[in-house]
């Protein structure tokens, strides 16, 4: 709480927000809905030489300015299977893909699942290409399910390895099957449309997708309800 009285955001025009600590280092701002376009952002740690309590001390004070850019959301539907992108509200490109194939599977003690989390993430980054191993998250690469393959104009959308990116030998499936091991498959063309126009921050709403909702860790900040946000402030009423 000490801390938290410290860390000023002001943004023009006015949004009403909240921190939300999501571990006791680190806390996140966001306000109830998406960022307006064009917003005007300011976010002060005045923090240098301030008592936080239980013998620490503010190190320095920090300060960052920066406009939110056009919106940019794209709508993956498992309804339809295709991923329609908007900017600024209108729809500019829709794009068939195959999301992830469901259920689990057992391996070493750990179960893995192979859904697309339905939830609203936002683009972390992009590599062109990736290197896709699916040891890294238990699944060894000698297994039935098991990969490791380059892939070109992958845009990231969780830490634990969703992207949308491209993959050619799917494209049968794109718009129709879901063959996927949780990732947003796309054909060469639209991946590397995607992968052009998508900047850090812009919005991925997956809807009507199985297995369980993105929870926060999983970059799903905007999955969180207001009211369990809100509540997440240790300034909180």
């Amino acid at each position: 709480a000490a801390a938290e009285l410290r860390l000023q955001v002001k943004t023009s025009p006015h949004l009403a927000g909240s921190w939300m600590w999501v571990n006791d280092r680190k806390a996140h701002w966001r306000p109830r809905e998406y960022f307006p376009s064009g917003t005007e952002v300011t976010v002060k740690a005045d923090l240098y030489g301030a008592d936080l309590g239980g013998g620490l001390f503010g190190e320095q004070d920090k300060q960052v300015s920066f406009r939110i850019g056009p919106s940019r959301v794209a709508v993956a539907d498992d309804t339809t299977k295709q991923v329609s992108v908007y900017e600024n509200g209108r729809l500019v490109r829709t794009m068939p893909t195959s999301m992830g194939r469901g259920g689990t599977q057992a391996v070493g003690g750990k179960t893995i699942a192979f859904w697309t989390q339905p939830g609203v993430y936002t683009v972390m980054e992009k590599e062109n290409p990736v290197l896709m191993d699916s040891s890294t998250y238990g699944l060894p690469v000698d297994s039935a399910s098991g990969y490791k393959i380059s892939v070109p104009h992958a845009v990231r959308i969780s830490p634990d390895g969703i992207y949308l990116h491209e993959r050619e030998a799917t494209v049968w499936a794109q718009g129709n099957t879901n063959v996927s091991a949780g990732c947003l498959n796309l054909s060469a063309e639209n991946a590397e449309w995607y992968y052009e126009f998508a900047n850090p921050g812009d919005v991925v709403e997956v809807r009507n997708t199985g297995g369980a909702p993105l929870e926060q860790w999983q970059n799903g900040d905007w999955s969180v309800p207001w009211d369990e946000w809100v509540n997440g402030s240790a300034l909180r009423p």
